[in-house]
């Protein structure tokens, strides 16, 4: 008996190592199919606009701006998006990349930005700096309309429709919008 009340424990200890979950994350969905969004992080932080501001006399506002590479994205839907988010437990070796998707985290924030477009590279303005203020973290886009559905505990659906343009999905709670990494898509 003991034997296979041990052998019935290691047997679940074994199938719960291969559960899944890869499901963690944004998804496209493409009429019948499911594709995984993969997280996109900024290849460098650039300012400008430091000449502006010294002839000015400081009055020029300073942009700060996170640089990512590629012209445009994968996803790419005509008119409207429709993204699926899981929420869940990531392994262990994934916790890096797949934070803002532990259970104690919501939907609501998740928010929308465009890319600027400039010499084939896509920039979102991070934060900007003037002697009467400063910003830090990358506003969410007002181009577009998003519905939030929830399927069920953990997943919800979100449709985004607008202008043809390049945009994103990133988490900005605590002030990270756009730091932790964005989930690119293309409306056309």
């Amino acid at each position: 008996m003991k034997k296979l009340i041990f052998f019935v424990a290691l047997c679940s200890l074994v199938a719960k190592s291969f559960a899944q979950t890869d499901s963690i994350g944004v998804y496209a969905i493409h009429g019948n199919t499911i594709t995984s969004v993969e997280k996109l992080t900024h290849r460098s932080i650039k300012s400008g606009n430091g000449m502006a501001m010294a002839f000015s006399f400081g009055i020029a506002k300073i942009k700060t701006r996170l640089e990512y590479n590629g012209e445009t994205s994968n996803e790419h839907f005509t008119h409207t998006a429709t993204l699926r988010i899981y929420f869940g437990n990531p392994q262990i070796d994934q916790i890096q990349n797949y934070y803002m998707f532990t259970p104690d985290r919501s939907i609501k924030n998740f928010e929308v930005a465009k890319f600027e477009m400039k010499n084939k590279r896509r920039y979102l303005v991070a934060g900007t700096v003037s002697p009467y203020a400063s910003t830090l973290g990358v506003a969410s886009t007002k181009d577009v309309e998003v519905s939030t559905t929830r399927i069920r505990d953990g997943v919800y659906g979100l449709t985004i429709t607008g202008k043809p343009g390049e945009y994103c999905l990133m988490y900005s709670a605590d002030g990270r919008a756009g730091f932790g990494g964005v989930f690119d898509f293309t409306l056309e």
